[in-house]
């Protein structure tokens, strides 16, 4: 969630998108896995492209928003729509993220990694009050 970042900071306030990139490697062929069962938390992508864009880091820099030579998985999930799937949190929870897919293959892809909830001002969050057009 959130390449760059260790603490994946998350506003639930936002009516943006939250980015998240399927690591490809060795291991894994990102151009195996299903498009159509992305899933973050029971929630789909609105977009999902293949694309070089980061690399695992095994220390704790947390620099990884540049290119290895593996592709990746790069999505991006609606933030309103995510803070529904998660519900009711505080400013300063850290929330486990499931992101599930199977393969083309048959196989399930499963991964898990967290964000920081960021809760700016008394009205923002998970309030169902909030409206407009998406």
């Amino acid at each position: 969630v959130k390449p760059g970042s260790c603490k994946n900071p998350f506003n639930v306030g936002s009516n943006g998108v939250l980015p998240v990139v399927l690591l490809g490697s060795s291991e894994l062929d990102v151009h195996g896995v299903d498009l159509e069962t992305l899933t973050l938390n029971g929630v789909a992508p609105v977009r999902a492209v293949i694309g070089d864009s980061a690399a695992l880091v095994l220390d704790e820099s947390c620099e990884n928003d540049f290119s290895d030579g593996y592709d990746d998985l790069v999505m991006k999930f609606d933030s309103q729509e995510m803070v529904q799937a998660i519900g009711e949190v505080n400013d300063g929870d850290v929330i486990n993220l499931v992101f599930k897919a199977m393969g083309i293959d048959g196989v399930d892809v499963e991964a898990t990694d967290n964000v920081t909830i960021i809760k700016k001002g008394k009205d923002s969050g998970n309030s169902a009050k909030k409206g407009g057009k998406k």
